[in-house]
């Protein structure tokens, strides 16, 4: 997992980059600047020597004589008098001033010099040449030079640095008074209590959207409870009249008739699936935290009336149902959450086998639903948990272990699911996360 750098650091981070490129930029161009001036000063002393020699009318004397003009710069009259191994080098140049660089740092065998050519007539040229080495800076220089560069980098970067911390910190503040109050203050209070004129700039207007952001969820959250509450009285009033209704039916002398029984039960299977759909999702309405039941939930209990709730699904079917789950377990959960959960993971199991056998076994620690039907498609094995994930015999929207899973996450809970094709389905439900588990 890639580790997340903190705004403060990055701005601290970002000073310094800056503070560094901004070091070897000017060092850089100090550097360049004191190599361009020694180099104009030496050009300008040629050219005044070349003046100075043509007002002393030297510039005119016999081919191939050699003259010391001053004691580093010497007149050659002809490339003929140029000593060799310059005369090689200066037989290229043109009328003008040259500059001849053998290194960067110190002398080499050859020299470093400038050199000033000029027509006297009649195909003849004036070499005025400087010795650079007695003016340009030697290697000692040179390495005082960068040294004194480097250092000047070094005390950029070193300032940089703790103005991009002092600058950070001045700016992460307020973003992080904001960080702060959001994990201390209730969210129903948290839009209340952001100050947005506390804070300048764009960290104010980040928290007077935040603000509003808030109040907009805390109204939508309000609406959703008030539905919650009226969709409680509304749908559960109208569910108990047909319920009622059918058990009256039930009673009637000709409800044994199969023509009559069969769509009774119907009647009444379905008023239950809906009264058990309705719990389930008022119970997910709710925010708050799911509160055990007082003294805990018998384990036994729950996995029997899970099994007789759903016992409708074995009809007509060779199917032998065994609960090992020992009388005295208790769950620390909600007795509601628990049947759920519970009624899910059977009438999934009731659902799928045809014959064969479905147990039940569990302790404090977690339970199993194991059956021996036909399994999962190993491609669905791990999008069962998913919203809308039905298996190519499933009958139902897909929504049973969706909510189971949403359920677990509620209560600290995990649920997995192992299955082989042709072999039969592991629901294991573990009320103790693993031992390493994030």
């Amino acid at each position: 997992m890639r580790r997340q750098t903190g705004l403060r650091r990055r701005l601290a981070y970002s000073f310094a980059l800056f503070g560094a490129c901004l070091a070897v930029l000017y060092g850089t161009l100090v550097v360049v600047v004191f190599h361009e001036s020694e180099d104009g000063v030496q050009e300008r002393i040629l050219h005044r020597e070349l003046l100075h020699l043509q007002e002393r009318g030297g510039a005119a004397g016999a081919a191939g004589a050699v003259e010391p003009v001053s004691r580093f710069v010497t007149a050659y009259r002809g490339i003929e008098a140029v000593p060799e191994p310059l005369r090689a080098r200066l037989a290229p140049l043109e009328p003008g001033i040259h500059e001849l660089r053998e290194g960067f740092l110190g002398r080499r065998s050859l020299g470093d010099y400038h050199v000033e050519v000029t027509e006297l007539g009649a195909g003849r040229r004036l070499y005025l040449v400087l010795d650079s080495s007695e003016f340009e800076a030697d290697a000692q220089h040179e390495i005082g030079l960068l040294k004194a560069v480097g250092t000047g980098f070094v005390i950029v970067l070193v300032v940089g640095i703790g103005t991009g911390r002092a600058v950070a910190g001045s700016v992460v503040r307020p973003v992080e008074e904001l960080a702060e109050l959001a994990r201390s203050v209730p969210p129903e209070e948290l839009g209340a209590r952001i100050r947005p004129e506390r804070y300048a700039g764009e960290v104010g207007l980040l928290a007077r959207t935040l603000r509003e952001a808030l109040l907009r969820v805390r109204a939508f959250v309000e609406r959703e409870r008030q539905f919650t509450a009226n969709a409680s009285h509304e749908l559960r009033s109208p569910v108990a009249v047909i319920k009622g209704a059918a058990e009256l039916l039930g009673t009637h002398p000709g409800s044994s008739e199969p023509a009559f029984r069969r769509p009774l039960e119907r009647i009444l299977r379905a008023t239950t699936n809906l009264e058990e759909t309705i719990s389930v999702f008022l119970l997910l309405a709710r925010e708050e935290s799911i509160r055990p039941s007082p003294g805990g939930c018998p384990l036994r209990t729950a996995a029997e009336q899970a099994v007789e709730a759903h016992q409708r699904l074995l009809e007509g079917k060779l199917v032998e149902v065994e609960i090992r789950v020992a009388a005295d377990v208790r769950i620390d959960a909600s007795e509601q959450v628990l049947l759920i959960v519970f009624g899910n993971l059977v009438s999934n199991a009731f659902q799928r086998i045809a014959s064969g056998r479905v147990t039940i076994c569990g302790d404090d620690a977690g339970v199993a639903v194991l059956d021996t039907g036909p399994g999962i498609p190993p491609d669905l094995v791990g999008k069962v948990l998913e919203r809308h994930a039905r298996g190519p015999s499933s009958a139902g929207h897909g929504l049973g272990l969706s909510i189971v899973r949403t359920l677990c996450d509620r209560c600290g809970w995990s649920l997995e699911i192992a299955s082989v094709e042709g072999e039969g389905t592991r629901a294991t439900l573990l009320f103790r996360p693993a031992r390493g588990a994030a």
